[in-house]
């Protein structure tokens, strides 16, 4: 969701040389993402319709200017991968009141309500 909200925001800024993508750290190469968030991407006039979740890899993370991760957890795996990476890597938090340890709980198989 986060991918395409950004690329969304981007597009009405007229950034649209700007490349957004989504990995996930236990992410199911190819799966579909979750019927909800299609949903509620669909009701904030976004088609998500097409995406397909893929793993993250020391090779996405080299290939990336900026990486924006959600959770501690998530900075501890693109650590792991490419432990050269903190440099460049962010948790959303930060963007979000300039709190970085704050972390965003995984929509991933929650409620569309947040319970």
């Amino acid at each position: 969701m986060a991918e395409y909200l950004l690329q969304e925001r981007f597009k009405q800024l007229g950034e649209e040389n700007i490349l957004v993508e989504s990995t996930g750290t236990i992410a199911g190469d190819g799966n579909m993402a979750a019927l909800e968030a299609v949903e509620t991407m669909a009701a904030l006039g976004i088609d998500m319709r097409a995406h397909r979740a893929r793993r993250l890899t020391g090779e996405m993370i080299d290939a990336a200017d900026l990486v924006v991760v959600m959770e501690k957890y998530h900075y501890n795996t693109v650590g792991d991968l490419r432990p050269g990476a903190a440099c460049k890597t962010v948790m959303m938090g930060k963007f979000l009141g300039g709190r970085e340890e704050v972390g965003i709980p995984d929509p991933d198989g929650g409620s569309l309500n947040g319970r």
